[in-house]
């Protein structure tokens, strides 16, 4: 099924190169571009589309705060010619970040980045049987981690590190985001800089929690109660 998707840049030359690279794919449609970022705030909070393709420096309202004003935002990948700015769209769990001038090549990737994510979130919620999953970007892919897998995320200022089974896989991501899509049921915020796998601690006690690869974790002052708590029950 093709993917629909907007445009939003204030430059003519980029909103072109971006139609043309769509042109070229079959899994993409454009359903509309926009130089008026005002304008296509309305448009987006009335109609729906897979992904959004925003610059962030434009005049009236830069990207960042319209995609900030939109009810239900779609999946965004930034558009823009800073660097600077990677950290703060990432918070805001944008898809991906293409730096212009953007090459086709890095274009396709984004898409099928996109195009895997969709999906995968799409056969999520059509099936109850399904295990449960945390998807992670890294490396310009996807990787689907099953809960089972993972054994604690790491916080390390904007990046987190994901500890599983396996492997460590670093991300551009917020702790709290990453939080808000693990099940209460298996996974603890024991500190501001972790989250753990509630089946893979070994022992704990009011300071310190060991967790199953043999690290001592220290037990936040403000997470102390929840844990007591959670494993009196």
């Amino acid at each position: 099924m093709s993917l629909s998707c907007v445009i939003v840049d204030d430059e003519y030359l980029a909103i072109k190169i971006l139609e043309e690279y769509i042109s070229r794919m079959d899994s993409i449609h454009l359903m509309h571009s926009f130089k008026n970022p005002l304008e296509a705030q309305d448009y987006l909070q009335k109609n729906k589309t897979d992904i959004l393709f925003l610059d962030i420096q434009m005049p009236h309202i830069t990207g960042v705060d319209l995609l900030k004003k939109l009810s239900s935002p779609p999946l965004v990948i930034f558009t823009t010619a800073r660097h600077e700015f990677a950290v703060q769209a990432f918070e805001l769990n944008a898809m991906d970040y293409l730096v212009k001038p953007i090459s086709f090549q890095r274009f396709e990737k984004a898409i099928i980045k996109a195009d895997q994510y969709l999906q995968l979130m799409k056969d999520n919620k059509s099936s109850s049987a399904l295990p449960g999953f945390l998807l992670i970007k890294s490396d310009y892919q996807i990787i689907k981690l099953m809960h089972d897998e993972i054994i604690l995320i790491e916080g390390l200022s904007e990046y987190v590190k994901v500890h599983t089974t396996e492997k460590k896989i670093i991300t551009l991501a917020a702790l709290k985001d990453l939080e808000t899509q693990l099940p209460s049921e298996k996974f603890i915020r024991i500190h501001k800089s972790y989250i753990v796998s509630l089946h893979h601690i070994k022992s704990y006690n009011a300071s310190k929690v060991v967790i199953s690869n043999g690290l001592q974790l220290p037990v936040g002052r403000v997470y102390k109660e929840n844990l007591m708590k959670h494993f009196r029950n």
